[in-house]
């Protein structure tokens, strides 16, 4: 790639950026598509990348090759999609352990499962629209990620970003309710779909 479409991208040209875009948007996706489980994820990645280059377009190294850049781009964005699944999943077991109770014992057990409930579907009623709509999917629905993309007319990605987000809501809200080690224990009932 020619340093004269690295500095003009850098200067904020859209065409020399669409240019850059077009060359090499395949190479992005096939190395992306070695580490991803679906071509979805493989097209998300390139988006996020090229997402990324532009932002961080000023910072570019106009005497080094622009692929060497999108390379350690791609390699990280797919270490953080990596790790962020890792991290979900392991969070997931751990509260499922921690909580080995899905029928309440007794009438007090019962009457806390209650009051919880009610605080979380007030929480999830608070969640803007959308947001709501997705969890609500996929929580109380049971369905996929790829069920609801199609049924709402959006990405997987959007799918999983409102889904972190509510959750994260969760988290967030439930810790205050209920203390950091009791919040983080009850959030975890709410996390399989």
């Amino acid at each position: 790639m020619g340093v004269n479409i690295i500095s003009l991208m850098k200067n904020g040209d859209k065409a020399a950026f669409s240019t850059l875009y077009f060359s090499s948007w395949e190479r992005v996706y096939r190395f992306a598509r070695l580490y991803t489980a679906s071509e979805s994820d493989a097209e998300d990645t390139v988006q996020e990348v090229f997402i990324k280059l532009w932002d961080n377009r000023e910072q570019i190294d106009e005497n080094k090759p622009i692929e060497n850049y999108l390379f350690i781009l791609t390699r990280n964005h797919l270490f953080n999609l990596n790790q962020k699944k890792r991290n979900e999943e392991q969070l997931q077991l751990t509260a499922l352990q921690a909580l080995d109770m899905t029928e309440p014992a007794d009438a007090n057990d019962k009457l806390h499962v209650e009051e919880l409930r009610k605080h979380i579907a007030r929480i999830v009623d608070k969640l803007p629209a959308r947001r709501k709509e997705v969890f609500l999917l996929s929580r109380t629905g049971h369905l996929s990620h790829a069920e609801i993309a199609d049924r709402l007319s959006i990405t997987q990605r959007a799918v999983e970003r409102h889904i972190y987000l509510a959750l994260g809501t969760l988290r967030s809200k439930l810790r205050t309710l209920y203390g950091a080690d009791t919040g983080m224990k009850l959030y975890g009932l709410f996390l399989l779909p």
